[in-house]
């Protein structure tokens, strides 16, 4: 459930360009209501505020004070540090509602693949919290940007305990109605972190901050099984091409025998394929 967030600032073209930020980037965590109604947080620098739920001030010092927010620096940093001061208080909570793990992988791989998985985490995303991740590839890290590589090195040196639900809600980004960690920086860590990766999908699930994660598999992580027993739907996308339908066929027949032979039960119930027909939906 989204928090009730008020903004009240002297400087009003401040407090309007804050505002916008929020609406674009943090519409998942946050809807930003007038201070007149009754709110969850209240970020301001002025006195004290009616109807107001937890109450953080705008400081002109960095201050270890968790009622006070560092003014000086990005809207990104400014929320991000309110997500840390506030713990539990302002996260997102679907507590008695178990997240459901939905898996795109196609044995051979398939360009359509990605395209598919974004477009069902974006459908998946209006209903619900969703979030995006996707194993197998890697990009370019973004400056002070938590992504795959820092959480699984995190997992890898200091344990899985230490993602918490404030460290993933300040790793989450948002693009296009997406909501994604970033992916990996380096070939390297797709290849040497199979395993973190495992146990980082595990703890998202855990976490219970999502109803749903969409993971777009271009190769397969260590315990693959572990993932799937707590998977609801597999999808496979057939490719369209005839020339290179031959060979799917061939990989598919190996894949099902695989999923098959694992000690799952729910594996037929979960196993489907689709076509991709340029519309990006399933």
């Amino acid at each position: 459930m989204k928090k009730r967030l008020a903004v009240v600032c002297a400087d009003k073209e401040y407090e309007e360009l804050f505002i916008r930020y929020i609406r674009k980037k943090w519409q998942d965590v946050f809807v930003v209501v007038d201070a007149t109604h009754e709110t969850d947080v209240v970020i301001t620098d002025t006195g004290e505020m009616e109807n107001a739920g937890v109450v953080y001030f705008l400081s002109a010092s960095e201050s270890d004070n968790r009622a006070e927010i560092y003014r000086y620096q990005s809207a990104e940093g400014m929320l991000k540090e309110l997500l840390y001061k506030s713990r539990e208080a302002i996260l997102p909570q679907h507590k008695g509602r178990e997240a459901k793990l939905v898996i795109f992988y196609t044995p051979g791989g398939n360009e359509a693949q990605t395209l598919v998985a974004k477009e069902y985490a974006r459908h998946m995303g209006e209903k619900g919290k969703a979030l995006y991740l996707y194993y197998g590839d890697f990009g370019t890290p973004e400056e002070m940007g938590t992504d795959l590589s820092v959480l699984c090195y995190r997992i890898h040196t200091e344990g899985v305990e230490t993602i918490t639900a404030e460290t993933v809600m300040s790793a989450v980004r948002q693009e296009e109605g997406l909501s994604y960690l970033g992916y990996f920086h380096s070939p390297i860590h797709v290849t040497e972190m199979r395993e973190e990766f495992t146990l980082l999908v595990q703890q998202l699930l855990n976490l219970g901050l999502f109803e749903k994660i969409i993971l777009d598999l271009n190769q397969l992580p260590i315990h693959f099984q572990d993932l799937l027993e707590k998977t609801s739907e597999l999808y496979c996308i057939a490719p369209t091409d005839e020339e290179v339908r031959t060979l799917y066929r061939k990989r598919l027949q190996v894949w099902q025998t695989f999923i098959n032979s694992l000690d799952c039960q729910n594996a037929d119930r979960m196993f489907k394929e689709r076509e991709y027909h340029g519309s990006g939906t399933l």
